[in-house]
């Protein structure tokens, strides 16, 4: 068979999943395509400004990488540089007005809008960029997913592609490379993290954040798991290890807070704490995210805020511990927003949020996992907004602002079953592929053939060394002439 991969995201453990990847096919004999960026894309996840220095790091990493690929008579490595596409395609809308207006361009199936903005959010760390601050870097993104589009849908074909491997698709040219994939209809795999750093998975023709098949994966692997009483073992364990700030599947926000409430918490009001989710993950994903019958968090914070009927109320607001590294701007508006009647826990705050969650009446969430876990310690818990778990009954799921108001009102409100959160917890604790090859220590460093990539080049070195005097100046004029051949390739 025919196998391609794309690298152009060389964090660890993303870039190892792929060499493993590619070391099994080839030890099955199967004929691989390796597609590279060799300097030539004008913005990537990795290098938003493609800075020279960590473009020749990225390349100094797959190298080394590549190197310790074994059996490689029917390996290819095939650099995207390779391919000219002015001529034959034209060039890409690269003026937008609103945030809006970008969101809606597409070209064909691919949602290169959506695409380019998911991307920006998660560069600059605001779900609401301005286009004007950052249009530099929205007209780098878009061309190079643009390109990759293009050149994905002829090159696939042009090898006779069978399958095609990409990393998570959430992002620009990652996203692209699926669209030209399915587009041509090539069998495509997007690989991303498992369950734990042991493990990684894979969706099949789907990006791992579409709601439908995720539900359908919980469900299928809940149907046919035969040991009853070892699912349920898995399932309580996947709960019970997040209270305790265990590490899974990614960094635990919680384990380093304190165990203890707010000193201004009074147990006899009535408490309702809402958890606020990191926006920018899932702002531009596609329909299975959008908010529904609200704008933003905040403004439904600021609504809920001002709501007479809820003055008697204790609102307490948990802001998500990942949004301390957001952007000042948009932190500012957000405290700036939430000023009034209601009680703001920072981000960087050591409050236990599962001694919250303990302590409260109700739990109001916007899709972060507590949402459901709040629900299995035995609190109703409203659910705002799309989740992974928003199917499975275990949250109550207001279609409109009045039905969250009376689920508040109702003093009564009592929790959904703590079985109903069974499901999602086994399927959550138990996915994923372990390695073979590759041996994670933690969840980003690790080592394949028992060489830790990350290690290749010294980045912080060369980064010391070229902002030094005298080798500033000379690299500022490498790196201005690299962009400046670049940009000749595309328009």
């Amino acid at each position: 068979m025919n196998i391609a991969f794309f690298t152009n995201y060389i964090y660890t453990p993303h870039f190892e999943t792929e060499l493993e990847l590619i070391q099994l096919h080839l030890d099955k004999g199967d004929t691989v395509y390796h597609f590279v960026c060799d300097l030539h894309l004008l913005s990537c996840d990795f290098n938003p400004n493609a800075d020279l220095l960590k473009c020749i790091s990225c390349k100094t990493k797959r190298e080394k990488g590549q190197e310790l690929l074994s059996g490689k008579k029917h390996y290819h490595e095939i650099r995207i540089s390779n391919f000219d596409y002015k001529g034959v395609f034209g060039l890409p809308q690269l003026k937008f007005n609103s945030i809006p207006d970008l969101r809606k361009y597409k070209i064909d199936n691919f949602e290169i809008g959506e695409a380019t903005l998911s991307s920006m959010v998660s560069i600059v760390r605001d779900p609401a960029p301005d286009l004007e601050v950052y249009e530099s870097l929205m007209k780098r993104i878009i061309q190079s997913s643009y390109y990759c589009y293009y050149y994905f849908q002829k090159q696939l074909q042009h090898y006779a592609i069978d399958t095609f491997y990409n990393f998570n698709g959430r992002f620009a040219t990652n996203r692209a490379a699926l669209r030209a994939a399915q587009k041509i209809q090539v069998h495509t795999y997007m690989h991303e993290r498992g369950r734990n750093f042991q493990t990684y998975e894979l969706f099949d023709n789907v990006l791992p954040h579409q709601i439908g098949p995720f539900m359908e994966r919980v469900s299928e692997a809940w149907k046919n798991h035969p040991d009853i009483e070892g699912k349920n073992r898995i399932a309580h364990e996947f709960y019970k290890n997040r209270a305790n700030g265990k590490e899974q599947s990614w960094i635990s926000f919680t384990k380093d807070q304190k165990k203890g409430l707010p000193d201004n918490w009074d147990q006899n009001a009535d408490n309702v704490v809402i958890f606020t989710s990191s926006e920018d993950e899932y702002v531009s994903i596609g329909k299975d995210w959008e908010m529904g019958f609200f704008e933003s968090q905040n403004q439904l914070i600021l609504k809920l805020m001002n709501d007479e009927r809820l003055a008697e109320k204790k609102i307490w607001v948990r802001l998500h511990p990942n949004m301390r590294s957001m952007s000042k701007q948009y932190l500012k508006k957000t405290y700036a927003t939430l000023q009034g009647r209601i009680e703001v826990i920072l981000p960087e705050s050591p409050i236990n949020s599962y001694d919250l969650i303990f302590a409260t009446n109700k739990v109001l969430s916007f899709g972060s996992t507590v949402g459901i876990e709040a629900t299995y310690w035995g609190k109703p818990s409203i659910l705002l907004g799309p989740s992974f778990y928003k199917a499975f009954d275990a949250t109550y799921n207001p279609e409109s602002y009045e039905a969250l108001v009376t689920l508040l009102l109702d003093k009564n409100l009592k929790p959904l079953a703590q079985e109903n959160t069974l499901p999602y917890g086994f399927h959550i604790n138990n996915f994923g592929i372990p390695f073979r090859i590759y041996k994670p220590v933690n969840l980003f460093e690790g080592t394949y053939k028992n060489v830790n990539l990350d290690k290749v080049f010294n980045y912080n070195k060369w980064h010391k060394l070229i902002n030094t005097k005298g080798f500033h100046w000379l690299y500022n004029r490498l790196n201005k002439s690299n962009h400046t051949s670049r940009l000749k390739r595309y328009v």
